[in-house]
Parts: C-alpha cells; structure tokens; sequence
C-alpha cells in the first residue's frame, strides 16, 4: 500500500513540474513573437528613434505607431497598348 502511495504522489509531482515547465516555455515563446510599440508623431520620430524596416519596405508613422508599409507600385504608366490602325 505504501509503495502505491509513494508511485502516486510522485507521479503528481512529476505532473505539476510539467504544467509548470510548459506554461514558462509558453510565456518565453509569446514574449519573443511581440513587437516593441514605437509612438511617433511623424516619420522623422521613427528614424531618430532607430525603428528597423526590412529591405523592400518603407518606413512610416501611421496612426501614431511606427510601421514597416509597402509602396504602391507606379507601373501603370508604363503600359503601352499599341494604337489601332485606321484603315479607309
């Protein structure tokens, strides 16, 4: 009886240490996947504050929180349809 008992609370333990374990790893995973809030006032804020933007994205202040935005691409322009031929 005493052996089952001795299995049993150490079978707890053993259970507790593992919600326990996984609940630390849990909160160091969320904590790295935030990014840091930057309050801006304007685009200069952002670069004086050191804000990073990969390489193909722009910096930019948007609603008072400094984002990483893509541009518009401006290829429009650069279409050319051939004209029609007029024939009589």
């Amino acid at each position: 009886m005493e052996t089952s008992r001795n299995s049993s609370l150490l079978v707890t333990f053993l259970l507790a240490f593992l919600i326990i374990a996984s609940d630390i790893c849990m909160e160091s995973q969320a904590k790295s996947v935030t990014d840091e809030i930057v309050v801006c006032s304007s685009t200069k804020d952002c670069r004086d504050k050191n804000y990073p933007c990969p390489s193909p994205l722009v910096l930019d202040c948007v609603a008072n929180v400094c984002t990483c935005i893509h541009l518009q691409p401006t290829f429009t322009n650069e279409i050319h349809a051939p004209k029609p031929s007029v024939t009589n």
